[in-house]
């Protein structure tokens, strides 16, 4: 896998678990989040923050575990993807 591949998968899984990770933080910090005047902007810095700061997250992990994994399957025969990950448009009109 190329380093933008897999900085762009790890962005992609970060973001993700950002958006998972939004309840999670809701549910445990509401005491705190609903005592404060300006609860809106909590809220909304939680609810923008957290995607945009796992996807930050995946790509520093990504980039810094480059040169790890390129060293793992150099070194060790273990299965490996290879190519650029694509967005491939969705056609209706090739459906089966």
């Amino acid at each position: 896998m190329r380093f933008s591949s897999l900085t762009g998968l790890m962005a992609l899984v970060g973001f993700c678990a950002g958006v998972v990770a939004i309840p999670i933080i809701m549910l445990t910090q509401a005491d705190k989040l609903f005592e404060d005047t300006f609860w809106f902007v909590a809220f909304l810095f939680t609810f923008v923050g957290a995607p945009i700061v796992g996807a930050v997250n995946g790509v520093l992990y990504g980039v810094l575990g480059y040169p790890i994994y390129r060293w793992i399957t150099r070194r060790f025969d273990v299965h490996t993807y290879t190519g650029e990950f694509a967005i491939l448009s969705n056609d209706d009109a090739k459906e089966i």
